[in-house]
């Protein structure tokens, strides 16, 4: 008899994609905040009450031994999330918190809508800039500014990736040589299983995932420079049938250099699909040469 892995039912987080579109975001703020001094004029979102209900009391689930294949792995991946009647289930979601990064905190709020729109504000006491996409279009613009830039090539690309509500472990299942189940590996004294995402105009990711609950401990890839970006997850918490990770931490080449604080998620908030109707591009492609009007 095969020894027997036991574990309750956790549920596997559906928004670590969402997130790593922040670090971008913030970089650019950070850098853009030298340049532009828009007003401090807010985006007033319309929505209805959430709904986040729990799937209710959790389950005892088995298994005899770990994953043999690519194919278990997704199916236990998928069960820690609810399974994929639930997944469907995920129509939208809120997410608001913190980005510290040095001494100079960015407040975040991120709101998404199946299949794959996505709305992020950066805020500061100096800005506030907002990035949409429909799913086909991306665009940038300062709170309080008149203009609407395009956003296009390769942040283009990594935007729209990020939109997805779902994880990339989920949705490209069965996308031929998108996902590789590779030998498991161990960090922390834990040995996790590891499987390599490879996406068109992204660089490679290994999603480490935990051998008893299934969360994610660890995203790695590495950035333009080359350089190991680990991305950490902790601070789990139940959103519906879902768990949270609250607490992200980055780590390029070693070096600790931002942490995502979450404050509130929710799920399934109503956002209508015209909040992501594409406006006139009016101010051209991103990144603008100069700040508007000098």
């Amino acid at each position: 008899m095969g020894v027997r892995y036991k574990k309750k039912r956790s549920k596997l987080p559906l928004i670590l994609a969402a997130l790593v579109l922040l670090v971008l975001l913030a970089v650019a703020a950070l850098w853009f905040s030298q340049q532009w001094k828009p007003s401090t004029e807010t985006v007033v979102v319309a929505e209805t009450e959430t709904t986040n209900e729990d799937s209710g009391a959790d389950e005892e689930i088995s298994y005899d031994g770990p994953p043999r294949n690519l194919e278990e792995l997704i199916e236990r991946y998928a069960a820690t999330q609810g399974g994929p009647e639930k997944i469907s289930q995920i129509k939208s979601l809120r997410l608001r918190g913190e980005i510290i990064q040095g001494d100079q905190p960015i407040e975040f709020q991120q709101i998404k809508r199946r299949p794959n729109m996505s709305r992020v504000s950066l805020e500061t006491p100096l800005f506030e800039l907002i990035t949409t996409t429909n799913g086909d279009q991306v665009w940038r613009q300062y709170a309080g500014r008149p203009e609407i830039f395009e956003v296009t090539g390769v942040d283009r690309e990594r935007v729209l990736s990020d939109s997805r509500i779902v994880s990339p472990l989920w949705t490209e299942r069965d996308n031929p040589g998108a996902l590789t189940m590779l030998s498991d590996e161990m960090d922390d004294g834990v040995l996790y299983h590891r499987i390599k995402v490879a996406l068109p105009n992204r660089p490679e990711a290994i999603y480490w995932l935990d051998p008893e609950t299934y969360l994610e401990h660890q995203i790695t890839s590495t950035n333009s420079d080359d350089k190991e970006v680990v991305t950490r997850f902790g601070d789990y918490r139940k959103l519906g049938w879902l768990t949270i990770p609250y607490n992200i931490h980055f780590i390029i080449d070693g070096d600790p250099t931002m942490e995502i604080q979450l404050e509130k998620a929710e799920m399934n908030i109503g956002v209508f699909e015209s909040f992501f109707d594409p406006p006139e591009m009016t101010g051209g492609e991103w990144p603008p040469k100069s700040p508007a009007g000098s």
